[in-house]
């Protein structure tokens, strides 16, 4: 609905003055060509910074080879604070650009502070690359954590995401080098569970990002275990699972979960015709049941947005 569809309605319900309707129109005129001015300074903002990025790595390409293990670590490690202390002096700023490039910083922080622990730990200490990795993942954790803590914005917690992904193999390689696909699917689908299940306490903020990552690491661990000598279990979990989306979205009004429930029914149904009815019917009705499953979903996905929406709301 349009700003001034708004306004008429709230006119007509005596929430907004004529006076005050006039000034709002006056200043969503006005909004665009300042938003757009915004953009434009924060797209030239990123790329001069790309470009100052890249000269500065081509000017320690020259020297990297000649340093140590610890001139490595001081660089990092200077580049890790001087990222955290840009990111901190402009974080109280209001405008959106400067909040979106204060993420942006601290997600490079995160960055050189995950590349310090692995030079640390593994060139500097010699240790194992199993340990290093789960060293790098639980080092990268409690940055990213303390960061999402002082800032719980999408990006921070996508950093803090990756450092938990991370601990995580690293925990799974030190049970033993080589780690089987159906354990490995169900360690990344457990984690997905319980990042969502940690966004529904409101433990993880903002919530929109945690039931994404939850949902996502949920389907791509079930896809794993698809994939290893258990398929039939993952494609059966990997169902249940897109079903609970499908349920959770209606229940907690969120669309991201309809959305990723949608993707993952129809990825599995996709699959167990392939799998149980390919050979015996035959290539063109099992992509006939696919396409069926896949307008079902739609179907489905269509009839529960409103609803989701109306949860949202209420």
């Amino acid at each position: 609905m349009r700003v001034e569809e708004h306004l008429q309605r709230w006119a007509e319900a005596g929430l907004v003055t004529a006076e005050q309707a006039d000034r709002l129109r006056a200043h969503d005129a006005a909004e665009p060509s300042g938003r757009w001015t915004a953009r434009l300074a924060e797209a030239l903002g990123y790329v001069g910074a790309s470009l100052a990025l890249t000269a500065l790595l081509v000017v320690v390409d020259d020297f990297w080879a000649d340093l140590d293990v610890w001139g490595h670590a001081t660089l990092l490690g200077l580049l890790t604070i001087v990222l955290l202390g840009v990111g901190a002096w402009i974080r109280d700023r209001s405008e959106r650009s400067v909040q979106r490039l204060t993420s942006v910083v601290w997600f490079g922080s995160v960055a050189a502070f995950s590349a310090l622990v692995g030079v640390v730990c593994g060139d500097g200490l010699d240790w194992s690359y199993r340990t290093t990795t789960f060293a790098v993942g639980v080092g990268t954790s409690v940055y990213a954590g303390a960061l999402w803590r002082s800032r719980p914005t999408a990006l921070q917690q996508v950093a803090l995401a990756i450092g938990a992904v991370t601990a995580l193999a690293g925990g799974l390689l030190l049970r033993d080098d080589v780690v089987d696909a159906p354990f490995v699917g169900l360690a990344v689908w457990g984690l997905g569970v319980v990042w969502a299940l940690l966004t529904w306490g409101d433990v993880l903020r903002p919530r929109r990002t945690g039931y994404a990552l939850g949902a996502l690491g949920a389907l791509v661990g079930t896809q794993t275990l698809a994939f290893s000598d258990l398929a039939g279990w993952g494609h059966t979990l990997g169902l249940v699972t897109a079903a609970a989306m499908v349920a959770a979205s209606v229940a907690l009004g969120q669309v991201v979960l309809l959305a990723f429930g949608t993707v993952g029914a129809f990825l599995f149904v996709s699959e167990t015709v392939f799998r149980y009815f390919g050979d015996t019917l035959g290539v063109p009705i099992a992509l006939f049941l696919v396409g069926v499953a896949l307008v079902a979903a739609a179907l489905l996905m269509t009839r529960l947005r409103p609803r989701v929406a109306e949860a949202s709301h209420g």
